[in-house]
């Protein structure tokens, strides 16, 4: 398994990790898509999304953030549900690269912003290799997503549908 701390401060633009991730067009501020599913026959699923903020618009530390969990339906004795168990696939959070003291300027071309590894869990499920670079761990990442259904949702469309009513 990678080791989380090694890829800190790791350097990629917001359209190759979106790549990476398998997500195309690449994600722009305001955007974000989810998985969240499970599969009723082996009752293991998916609990995944990710998250792009405008640092000049949103009140988020981070530019874009990425949760991934595996989730296992817990059955008890006779056979009743009595929860769900999650583990950590990777979570990952990205913040703007920039020089200290720069002031963050708005996403305008958001698909060139420059982000660097904020924070990073990843869990035993990735693969045995210490030493593979950020750019790998997210590729194994976005080939665990390509199995599931996602959700690309745009927070304009979501207000442009609240405001219809």
């Amino acid at each position: 398994m990678p080791i989380a701390a090694e890829l800190l401060h790791s350097r990629l633009s917001l359209a190759q990790v979106c790549r990476y991730l398998r997500i195309d067009p690449p994600l722009r501020p305001g955007e974000s898509v989810t998985w969240m599913h499970i599969d009723p026959r082996t009752g293991s699923g998916i609990n995944a999304g990710l998250y792009c903020y405008d640092p000049m618009r949103d009140d988020e530390p981070y530019v874009l953030s990425l949760g991934t969990y595996e989730e296992a339906r817990i059955v008890g004795p006779n056979g009743e549900d009595v929860g769900t168990d999650r583990a950590v696939i990777a979570s990952l959070d990205f913040a703007l690269d920039m020089p200290d003291g720069e002031t963050p300027q708005p996403l305008d071309d958001s698909f060139a912003a420059r982000l660097k590894l904020a924070t990073a869990e990843l869990g035993a499920g990735l693969s045995d290799d210490d030493d593979q670079p950020l750019s790998a761990v997210l590729i194994e990442v976005g080939r665990i997503l390509a199995g599931w259904p996602s959700e690309r949702i745009s927070r304009a469309a979501v207000g442009a549908a609240d405001g219809a009513d």
